[in-house]
């Protein structure tokens, strides 16, 4: 009888984490522009990042898709993989800008770093390790995808591989 109610327990604490984090963490969104349409689908009350570019037709924010606080959209040939996160009074949840800390970057210091993977090299720039980071315009015709050809390391070091250039917001606390 108490291995039953032990299994029961540990279920039912697995089901609550479960809940607690589709409830408060990111969200995957696959959206794909085919034949160059437009699609839109949309969210509630959330904030967006691109977290990785499937198609070989840029992903840039603000041309080839974006969102609101309610819609998110792809267009000409722009396919991808979006973490949604819920906000909750204006401060993104989990991952994103806020990571998920509640003190929020919103009045951090925002810089723009432009770095270039020339002839494939990697190359990297120091931006912290509080640092928040999001790609918001891809100058390569090579893709651009996260934790493949860019991401930041446990050092605090922005990096592109593979002939990803782009340009990245980086917003630091204040």
């Amino acid at each position: 009888m108490k291995l039953h109610s032990c299994v029961a327990s540990v279920a039912g604490l697995t089901l609550m984490g479960t809940l607690a984090f589709a409830q408060f963490g990111p969200t995957r969104l696959t959206l794909e522009s085919n034949n160059g349409h437009r699609v839109s689908r949309a969210v509630e009350n959330s904030g967006v990042r691109l977290i990785r570019q499937l198609s070989r037709k840029s992903c840039i924010e603000g041309r080839t898709w974006g969102y609101t606080s309610n819609r998110i959209w792809v267009d000409d040939g722009c396919r991808a993989i979006f973490a949604i996160t819920p906000v909750d009074n204006g401060r993104t949840r989990g991952r994103g800008w806020d990571r998920g800390n509640g003190r929020g970057y919103g009045l951090g210091r925002t810089e723009t770093v432009r770095l270039e993977s020339n002839s494939g090299r990697r190359e990297t720039r120091y931006v912290g390790v509080d640092a928040q980071v999001r790609l918001t315009r891809q100058l390569s015709n090579k893709p651009c995808r996260e934790g493949r050809s860019w991401g930041v390391d446990s050092d605090g070091r922005l990096w592109v591989d593979d002939g990803c250039r782009a340009e990245f917001t980086v917003r630091r606390r204040p």
